[in-house]
């Protein structure tokens, strides 16, 4: 199971913008005021031991900014280059940090935040009195720093409310970027009556870039508004259902949770990545869950985590009629993954209309019975409903797998097809023949008195046969007493 990230392009489900790179900001630097030069300068070199450390550094009324880099190579020569800036930023984002008094944020946090912010100041800032006080190399090093008067700085602003309201005025405009969502998210207030938007902000950020199972995840929805699911919700657990029974595995391992060890070795960016293709997947959730929480996105964790839907829990029994492909076929369409890991409950759209030649076809190919013609019906009707799912080819394709005695992959569709149109006068009995296929006679207890409601009068002759075959078989007659001789 450990390939089946690499079935996921994570390039088109990475955000535009990492949390390493949020922020870039152009910075002009422009209108020196000679006045402070001198002073910046000279305080630098009365304090150099302590001003040449790395980092950000406040002293008599003056902010300095210092960047080391290493002198080994042509790589290091580029990184002097842009070490100007980088000082530059790193000012920045130093006092962003410190006006969004983040203090219960976990150092990952801040950083995102801090960053969040600086992309949120004016794309051109000109600072005046920016100077570089010393650009030189000292032993293995570059050393380049940068001062300007503490009052110039001070003069930007940027707190968390204004962070908020720039992340906002962003999503409204159009969709923002995963880390501009997590720090939104985070930086909000619980008590703010902002705080159910900026959930669905976020989650929206995050079904866009890592994929749809994400939002289905959250809202605890196996489909969308359409009643349908959007198909990279489910690829991972298609894939599964496809390489492991094509193998020969049975549907219950492989409909299985990727187990807790697969995670392991996988980044925050995956494990988003994995649920977003393999929606509801508790692993998978978890997995996730624990990595927001380790560097502290603690309301991302809480968002993801909010709402489990069980998986069912699949009875196999298969009657090696279909060949391990054609089964591994059926079983990975996406409608019937679906309905695999809901025991048929999901709430699917089932078309009506003008039957498809595909289903006209798959039809004629069920009525000659012989094991050939069954199995070329059930290939026309996987290729049917994968086309589109059809209550006419769903009921067929359940009745064609009763005849090739496969009930375990037939009971998901056929409480679909009987869910979708009670009335319907197959779909009731074949979902009472698989469940007597498989012995679950107390389910087939409890569906009995809804399908005589629902399809009684609907029945043929054939229909009706079989439903008392059902009843006999629920509750056996009692045998008469022999008369005393």
């Amino acid at each position: 199971m450990g390939s089946l990230i690499n079935a996921v392009t994570l390039g088109r489900t990475r955000p535009r913008q990492s949390i390493s790179t949020i922020g870039a900001v152009l910075i002009a630097c422009s209108s020196f005021a000679a006045v402070s030069q001198q002073d910046g300068r000279s305080l630098f070199q009365s304090n150099r031991a302590e001003l040449a450390i790395a980092g950000v550094h406040r002293l008599g009324g003056f902010v300095y900014s210092t960047v080391r880099c290493p002198t080994l190579s042509r790589q290091n020569e580029l990184s002097r280059r842009a070490a100007p800036t980088a000082a530059v930023r790193q000012m920045l984002e130093s006092h962003v940090a410190a006006q969004l008094s983040c203090t219960e944020c976990t150092p990952t946090v801040q950083r995102a935040a801090a960053a969040v912010g600086l992309s949120c100041l004016e794309r051109s800032i000109a600072f005046q009195g920016l100077e570089t006080v010393c650009d030189e190399v000292e032993g293995s090093e570059f050393v380049v720093v940068r001062c300007i008067p503490a009052a110039k700085l001070d003069a930007l602003r940027m707190d968390r409310d204004q962070v908020m309201q720039c992340v906002l005025a962003r999503a409204d405009k159009g969709a923002i970027s995963v880390p501009e969502a997590m720090v939104l998210l985070e930086l909000c207030p619980d008590a703010s009556p902002l705080l159910p938007k900026v959930r669905g902000i976020a989650v929206a950020a995050f079904s866009s870039a890592y994929g749809s199972g994400i939002g289905l995840t959250v809202r605890g929805a196996w489909t969308n508004e359409e009643k349908t699911v959007p198909a990279d919700a489910l690829e991972l657990w298609t894939l599964s259902a496809s390489n492991a029974v094509a193998r020969g595995n049975s549907l219950s391992d492989a409909l299985a949770p990727i187990g807790p060890a697969f995670f392991a070795s996988r980044d925050l960016e995956e494990r988003f990545a994995f649920l977003g293709h393999r929606m509801h997947d508790p692993n998978a959730i978890a997995a996730l869950a624990k990595s927001l929480t380790d560097d502290g996105w603690l309301r991302a964790a809480e968002v993801m985590s909010a709402k489990l839907l069980p998986l069912a829990v699949v009875r196999d029994h298969h009657g090696f009629k279909l060949s391990p492909d054609l089964r591994a076929k059926i079983a990975s369409t996406p409608i019937v993954t679906l309905l695999l890991l809901t025991a048929g409950q999901a709430n699917v759209a089932l078309t009506t209309g003008a039957e498809s030649q595909l289903l006209i076809d798959g039809r004629a190919a069920f009525d000659r019975k012989e094991l050939a013609h069954l199995l070329r019906a059930a290939t026309l009707l996987q290729q049917s409903i994968a086309s589109e799912p059809q209550i006419e080819a769903m009921v067929l394709l359940g009745a064609t797998l009763l005849a090739l005695d496969d009930p375990a992959l037939a009971l998901p569709i056929c409480t679909a097809a009987f869910r979708a149109v009670p009335a319907h006068r197959y779909a009731g009995i074949n979902l009472l023949r698989a469940l007597r296929a498989l012995e679950l006679k107390d389910e087939a207890r409890a569906i009995l008195p809804n399908v005589r409601r629902d399809s009684g009068s609907h029945l043929s002759k054939w229909g009706i046969d079989q439903l008392a075959l059902i009843e006999t078989w629920i509750d056996p007659k009692s045998l008469p007493v022999p008369a005393a001789p």
